[in-house]
């Protein structure tokens, strides 16, 4: 929420979020965050248009991606690897669709998800910053991103803000 509580919405890309959580509890998440930061926040609707200073919350089992108009995809395909929504999955869209306009973020969790997707988009010309071990309550997700490539920088979690507003291009 921090995160998300300090971009200015003038100036905020739209925001793309994949959480793995159980079914059910998107709809409830996305309104806590609009609540919380102020920003408008729904849950990803296939072919939607994105707009700047909005949040989209993955659907509850589905990939969440991004095309090169921007607008949202929102897929049931079959799950490959363990989660669906999957962050390798969002990053691989934005490195397909928007190729060096795009930026994408790693944050504290557990596991690699979103690892080899962010190394994706960085070889597509995008960039990427981790949440640094400091300010991670589970550092896997962040270091994995780190460690396969999948991040121009680490940085700790209030930096991070900063840097998206300053990197954005879209």
């Amino acid at each position: 929420m921090d995160l998300l509580r300090v971009l200015p919405p003038r100036v905020m890309p739209p925001v793309l979020i994949v959480q793995h959580m159980a079914r059910g509890f998107a709809e409830g998440f996305a309104r806590w965050i609009s609540e919380a930061t102020g920003h408008p926040t729904t849950v990803a609707v296939d072919r939607s248009p994105t707009a700047r200073g909005a949040v989209y919350i993955a659907a509850d089992d589905r990939y969440l991606g991004i095309d090169a108009s921007l607008r949202l995809v929102v897929s049931d395909a079959p799950q490959v690897g363990l989660f669906r929504p999957s962050g390798n999955y969002l990053f691989e869209s934005m490195a397909r669709s928007l190729g060096p306009r795009a930026r994408g973020v790693v944050l504290t969790g557990m596991g690699d998800d979103g690892a080899d997707g962010a190394a994706t988009l960085r070889r597509s010309g995008g960039r990427v910053a981790a949440q640094d071990e400091a300010t991670s309550v589970v550092y896997g997700m962040p270091k994995a991103a780190a460690q396969r490539g999948g991040a121009d920088v680490t940085l700790p979690l209030l930096e991070i803000p900063a840097w998206l507003c300053g990197q954005s291009e879209v």
